[in-house]
């Protein structure tokens, strides 16, 4: 199962504030092994197999900022909380 992007956000912002892992993997829900996979990655990003070069985007600029929207909004529904 692929872990959201959210969870895996959290889990970066909970393992910069001190926690241990197996305290992340209790409040989130998620296995050990997820939150160690997940606590010192700094890049999500897909590696291209394609050749494609680093740093270049698919999205024309003029489109970026409403792409940019579209992912605010669809992670700030699709994320929650945790305390």
């Amino acid at each position: 199962m692929t872990t959201p992007v959210c969870v895996r956000q959290r889990i970066r912002q909970l393992d910069r504030q001190g926690l241990s892992h197996k305290e992340i993997s209790r409040r989130l829900g998620v296995s050990r092994t997820t939150v160690v996979k997940y606590a010192d990655r700094s890049d999500y990003s897909p590696k291209s197999s394609d050749g494609a070069r680093a740093g270049s985007s698919l999205v024309d600029d003029g489109y970026a900022a409403i792409v940019d929207g579209w992912l605010t909004a669809g992670l700030a529904t699709a994320c929650w909380t945790v305390s």
